[in-house]
This record gives C-alpha cells, sequence and structure tokens, in this order.
C-alpha cells in the first residue's frame, strides 16, 4: 500500500505540496477491502514531520522523516489548520 505525505489545504490535491511518500508491505489481508492500517504524524522539536503506518494484523511498518524546508507552512498557518480542523471536523473529507 502506497502512502503520499501532502502538505496544505487545497481541496484540489494538486494544488497542495508533495512532502514524501513510502510504501507499506506485507499487509494481512482482514475483510474484503479493509486493512486495518494505523497511520501516525509527529512532528518533533526540530520541525522533522515523522509518518508511520502500521499494519494491525501483521505488524508490519514502514515510516517516513521528512525534513523542513523553504516553502512548508509556517508554526502560525499549522496551528491555524489545527484550529479550524477542531471547529469543523464534519469538513475534513479524505478521498
Amino acid at each position: 500500500m502506497d502512502f503520499v505525505v501532502y502538505e496544505g489545504d487545497e481541496k484540489e490535491l494538486t494544488k497542495n505540496k508533495k512532502l514524501g511518500s513510502f510504501t507499506l508491505l506485507n499487509i494481512r489481508p482482514g475483510r474484503p477491502g479493509i486493512p486495518k492500517i494505523e497511520i501516525i504524524f509527529k512532528v518533533d522539536e526540530n520541525a522533522i514531520l515523522n509518518v508511520s503506518a502500521v499494519d494491525k494484523r501483521s505488524g508490519s511498518s514502514e515510516s517516513v522523516a521528512i525534513v523542513s524546508d523553504k516553502g512548508r507552512l509556517t508554526d502560525e498557518e499549522i496551528i491555524q489548520m489545527s484550529r479550524e480542523i477542531q471547529i469543523y471536523p464534519d469538513e475534513i473529507v479524505i478521498d
């Protein structure tokens, strides 16, 4: 299963910035079409975004560290987006 990490709040994916990607292998089959995957996003004190995915059935895991560079959102923009997610959770759509 391929995971692509984007930054931005545009509805059209191509208008957001691709930060990185990784592939999770050895996914154990579950009910048809429904893998049980846990995805975790963490930002450390050096502004490095760590994204990991774990197949809860097989234990297979993969991660990627994305180092901050110019063009990324500012701390203030990230805080504002977090607030908006908390205020308007029903408007968040993941395709």
